[in-house]
């Protein structure tokens, strides 16, 4: 004869008024990717350039250990590791797309081609970067 247990499930739903707390988490990794498409600004050849994307990389990830010492540890990807990801994915591509801007620049000696690519690529890498920021926002929060 089969057993019977009772059981009670109550779920509790937590919200949090306005975008606050969002900025707060996350504002050295924002600080941290504004450095990286700073970088953009400085000529192709100029050594500093790669190293200001190495340190906001190491931003980043230092942004995501605090981030981490804030919520449990879970099996699965939350959303502050969608948005850390993100972010270190944006960083990356940017200094990706200064090596293409140094080998523009110093290999085919084209400085035009050089300025025009690393416009776009600020220009791009903000905007998919704030786009997926909102999306990830949004999404979480309907």
């Amino acid at each position: 004869m089969p057993s019977t247990y009772s059981q009670i499930r109550l779920g509790i739903g937590l919200v949090r008024d306005g975008w606050g707390f969002y900025f707060k988490l996350f504002q050295g990794l924002f600080v941290a990717v504004a450095v990286a498409m700073i970088t953009f600004t400085l000529r192709p050849n100029f050594a500093p350039r790669f190293i200001v994307g190495v340190g906001a990389l190491f931003a980043a990830v230092a942004n995501y250990y605090n981030v981490l010492a804030l919520q449990p540890a879970v099996n699965y990807l939350t959303l502050a590791d969608t948005i850390t990801f993100a972010g270190i994915v944006t960083i990356f591509l940017s200094m990706v797309g200064s090596s293409i801007s140094y080998y523009l620049y110093s290999f085919k000696n084209n400085i035009n081609l050089s300025r025009r690519f690393d416009k776009y690529s600020v220009i791009t890498f903000i905007f998919c970067f704030i786009f997926i920021n909102l999306w990830i926002g949004w999404f979480a929060t309907h």
